[in-house]
Formats: structure tokens, sequence, C-alpha cells
């Protein structure tokens, strides 16, 4: 992805965004990011990293009520 985000900016795009669901950052892959010019990481909060910006609670409650009928909220 780090090399993606830079082959992009030489080919002139002027904002690269990374978007995720799921942000496993393994290793050293957040620096790698972070210094690959990226101008911006969104994930959602499944795993709790320095990107994580959209909350999923509500979705996955409320699946969980569709999925379980004797639950009660």
């Amino acid at each position: 992805m780090a090399n993606s985000i830079k082959e992009l900016k030489k080919q002139g795009a002027k904002t690269v965004l990374i978007a995720c669901t799921h942000g496993l950052f393994i290793g050293d892959a957040q620096e790698k990011l972070r210094t690959a010019d990226c101008d911006e990481i969104i994930s959602t909060d499944t795993i709790e990293t320095d990107f994580s910006k959209v909350s999923v609670a509500e979705c996955i409650a409320a699946t969980i009520l569709k999925t379980v009928p004797h639950i009660k909220n």
C-alpha cells in the first residue's frame, strides 16, 4: 500500500486517502503509511488504532438484535 501511495503521488495525485474496515496494522505498517506521503488514513474502531475514526458499534448492535430475536433492548 505504501508503494501505491508513492506511485499515485508520482503520477500527480494531489491527495491520497486510505479507508479500511478493519485496521490491522502489523509490524511497522503504520510508520510505512505515514512516511509514504498519505494524506489521511481512516479506519473503523473494530481495532483501536491512531486511525480509528468511524464507530461501528450501532451497526453491530443492530445486527445482533436482528439475528438473535430473544434479545430485547
